[in-house]
């Protein structure tokens, strides 16, 4: 079964799914230890900003890995290989550097998500008593939960 980490705007009573990502995604790994299974729990500015440093040290350390891997490209010239066995070893290495830069993509999408998030949050804090929702219960997030989801029982503010 595929478990996917689903986002909630909370408005009033009722929750509006932002958006849901598998398993298999970065922001998955990245705030499933904030999001609860089975329920959901709102998010905070921190838990957020820890998140999106988490996505931002995959998208570093994705960048040195395509340093590296052009440099084993340069190298591959140097072999005394035919030309044909030179080009098949070539494309399976630009096969990893899509692979790789596809990745990034997706951080920087779920950055960008991420951010959005947090920026909704800190804008009601800056609200003060204008403020038309309580912006510690306005974001949340749980893993495989229902729809409405269940929230958390643990009060986390």
């Amino acid at each position: 079964m595929s478990q996917y980490v689903r986002f909630f705007l909370r408005v009033d009573d009722k929750f509006v799914e932002l958006r849901n990502f598998s398993r298999s995604s970065r922001i998955y790994g990245a705030v499933e230890e904030f999001a609860p299974y089975g329920k959901v729990r709102p998010l905070t500015s921190h838990s957020i900003k820890m998140a999106i440093e988490s996505l931002e040290y995959v998208r570093e350390h994705n960048e040195e890995m395509i340093k590296q891997i052009r440099a084993q490209i340069k190298s591959v010239y140097e072999f005394r290989n035919s030309a044909e066995e030179k080009l098949e070893i070539i494309n399976g290495i630009n096969s990893s550097l899509d692979d790789i830069d596809r990745d990034n993509q997706e951080c920087a999408y779920e950055i960008c998500f991420l951010e959005l998030l947090r920026d909704m949050i800190e804008d009601q804090l800056g609200r003060g008593t204008e403020c038309m929702v309580d912006p510690f219960e306005y974001i949340y997030a749980g893993v495989d939960c229902d729809d409405p989801p269940e929230v958390e029982s643990e009060n986390l503010k």
